[in-house]
């Protein structure tokens, strides 16, 4: 099990993979709400500089300068840290190795695997010198560390430039001392070894010796002072085996700026024309057999911090409590015969019951009251009010005509929901209607005219 270096914030440190001049790179899980997480690189300045407003600023600079930056070649910074005394730099991580880490290797890249390479790191380094402010100002910005330790290649086959923490710009809110020399000496320009003003070309220098020694499998420059180097021309240097690339190489290394190629794009289209390109999946390849017994280590480790962020969280957090869902109730088919059943799930729906109930049973009684003749008994009273308001078993459709009030009604056996959700009540006892007198049958008489007259005792 990897242990625990260190949590600050949201980040869980585990012990570092790598150890620089100036900061310490660790692996580390980013932990959010909701169980999710994801795995970064944290770069932690070391102890002795933490303090150092010069280092605090330079660490700030790469964070402002690179966070301007968005390109497919270029490591994003995602985040800043500055908690109990420490600074902290977050980076994507990037499964795979440094150039420097791949060159130790028994695997010889190709021509075309390290054009590939050299082209990614070159647009990489246009995008950081194209970069802009808010303001579209440029930034002008200039790595001053291309160098293979700075140039990750990735199993997916894609190299990305890091660590512009040595960078300058114009814009950069603490300029370097005058005079200071930052940087590896071995992939120096000779303007920057001579500590005069430098620009874009000097990483078209550097990225230039990076190509030699990755087609070469040597450095460049192993034991040569300086002074030496600032007078060794370009004509000196060994071929790397390939004279379209050869040619390629010396224009880059020129020892005036002038005669170097302008940008690194510029660089990266000279590469290509003389070099064909391997694919993506041609230098993911290349990366995992020269990465060999390093790169099967970082990915074991990588799981065992996975599954130990897994582990934690589900130690340190419990899952939320939640209410049962409350069933939905069962859609209500709209018909006539639906008002009971309403009555059974929403006291609301009672009384509009209870009103349709009333109009009802109001219209059936003056029918009754209509068709009784006047020598009819009257009815008996109701036992209560309720009974006159008793709902019926379902309301008359078109499709089932009223009853007169001459017909039975119907058997309580054919009983409805309704009659099961409500007890019945007694109905109002209906008048039996008498026989009609002889005299009544017809009950008109038709005058002269033709027309009929209803007699009035027949009413």
């Amino acid at each position: 099990m990897v242990a625990l270096a260190h949590q600050i914030g949201q980040y869980r440190l585990y012990e570092p993979f790598a150890t620089g001049g100036m900061a310490t790179l660790h692996l580390a899980r980013h932990s959010a709400p909701g169980g999710f997480g994801r795995t970064v690189v944290v770069k932690r300045l070391h102890p002795q500089y933490a303090h150092d407003p010069d280092f605090v600023a330079m660490l700030l600079d790469e964070a402002r300068l690179v966070s301007r930056l968005h390109h497919p070649n270029v490591v994003a910074v995602t985040d800043v840290l500055h908690e109990a005394g420490e600074l902290l730099l977050v980076l994507e991580y990037v499964h795979g190795l440094s150039l420097a880490e791949l060159a130790c290797g028994d695997v010889r890249p190709t021509s075309a695997v390290a054009s590939a390479i050299a082209c990614s790191m070159l647009e990489g380094l246009h995008a950081a010198h194209e970069a802009t402010h808010e303001s579209g100002a440029p930034l002008c910005i200039v790595h001053r560390d291309v160098s293979p330790h700075n140039v990750m290649v990735g199993v997916d086959g894609v190299a990305r430039l890091l660590d512009f923490g040595v960078a300058k710009a114009t814009l950069r809110a603490q300029a370097t001392r005058h005079g200071e020399l930052k940087g590896k000496l071995g992939y120096m320009a000779p303007e920057q070894l001579g500590r005069a003003e430098v620009d874009r070309r000097a990483d078209v220098y550097a990225a230039g010796v990076t190509l030699w020694e990755l087609l070469a499998g040597r450095r460049l420059f192993p034991a040569t002072g300086e002074d030496d180097r600032v007078r060794l021309p370009a004509a000196a240097l060994g071929s790397v085996g390939d004279a379209a690339l050869d040619r390629v190489l010396r224009r880059a290394l020129a020892a005036s700026p002038a005669e170097r190629f302008a940008t690194a794009r510029e660089m990266a289209d000279a590469v290509g024309d003389a070099c064909s390109q391997a694919s993506a999946s041609e230098v993911a390849t290349w990366v995992r057999d020269a990465g060999g017994e390093v790169l099967r280590e970082r990915s074991a480790r990588l799981a065992e911090i996975e599954r130990a962020s897994i582990q934690s969280h589900s130690d340190d957090t419990t899952a939320p409590t939640r209410p049962a869902d409350r069933p939905l109730p069962p859609p209500i088919p709209a018909t006539a015969g639906s008002v009971s059943r309403v009555a059974e799930r929403s006291p609301g729906a009672v009384a509009l019951a209870l009103v349709v109930a009333t109009l009802t049973a109001g219209s059936f009684w003056l029918g009754v009251r209509a068709r009784a003749p006047e020598s009819a008994s009257p009815p008996a009273a109701p036992a209560s009010p309720v009974a006159q308001v008793a709902p019926p078993t379902a309301l008359p459709s078109a499709a089932q005509p009223a009853r007169t009030a001459d017909e039975a009604p119907p058997a309580p056996a054919a009983a409805s929901s309704a009659s099961r959700a409500l007890p019945p009540r007694p109905r109002p006892a209906r008048a039996a209607a008498s026989a009609p007198a002889p005299a009544c049958s017809p009950p008109w008489v038709v005058d002269a005219s033709g027309i009929r007259t209803f007699r009035p005792e027949c009413l």
